[in-house]
Formats: C-alpha cells, sequence, structure tokens
C-alpha cells in the first residue's frame, strides 16, 4: 500500500471520529430539553385520553395523572421523572392552554378544564 493511500486511510478515520464526537456532544448538550419535551407530550396525552371519557379535570385530578410520569430516550439511561406533581400539573395545564388544546371552565365553583373543539382546517 502506497503511503499517500496510508494518509488518506488515517484522515477519512479522524473526519469520521470528529463527526461522530460532535454528533454525541450535540445529543447531550440538547438532552435535557428533549427530555422535558417527551415528558410534557406523554402528560398532554395522558390528560387528553382522560378527557375523552370525563368532560373536565381539575387541577387536583392532573397531579393524580402525571405524579408517576417518566420520558427517556432510547439511546441514554437519563430519564426525566415528575418530581412535583403539583408543579408539574399547572405548567402542563398552562402549556395546553396556551397551545389550544383545553379551554378553561368552572364546575361545581372549581377551576376545571376541558378539551378545546379543534376546527379541521378546509382543504381547497
Amino acid at each position: 500500500m502506497p503511503w499517500w493511500q496510508m494518509v488518506l486511510w488515517i484522515l477519512a478515520i479522524a473526519v469520521i471520529t470528529a463527526g461522530l464526537y460532535a454528533w454525541g456532544l450535540k445529543k447531550s448538550v440538547n438532552q435535557r430539553e428533549n427530555l422535558l419535551r417527551l415528558l410534557y407530550q406523554k402528560a398532554s396525552d395522558k390528560v387528553l385520553h382522560y378527557l375523552k371519557k370525563h368532560d373536565t379535570i381539575t387541577i387536583k385530578e392532573t397531579e393524580e395523572l402525571v405524579k408517576d410520569i417518566s420520558a427517556g430516550e432510547f439511546y441514554s439511561k437519563n430519564k426525566a421523572v415528575v418530581t412535583k406533581p403539583q408543579d408539574f400539573a399547572r405548567e402542563l395545564l398552562k402549556r395546553m392552554l396556551d397551545r389550544g388544546f383545553l379551554e378553561e371552565t368552572s364546575a361545581d365553583g372549581k377551576k376545571a378544564y376541558r378539551a378545546a373543539v379543534r376546527q379541521n382546517k378546509k382543504e381547497k
């Protein structure tokens, strides 16, 4: 094998190694945000599933639903877990209200939330 082929192989391996290192570094930097996003997504799905069977949901009921939720990425051993269900439930309901998934209402004199009626866009 000529010397220039050896140099090309060494450079190719160095470039591949640097690319894999940069990819892993980017994944680890964004991991916290990704875990929180997954956690909120799982909790939102659980709340919407609950609202398919019930008319409304209160903050207390939301706390009960989300207290045991955890989320993790398949390639990592790190997981996000709900440690303070009261704070997480309030933030979750606020996010769902802001994104138009829920509407605020009252049930038995208490603040409650129901699934928002979403309009389907008509195709032209």
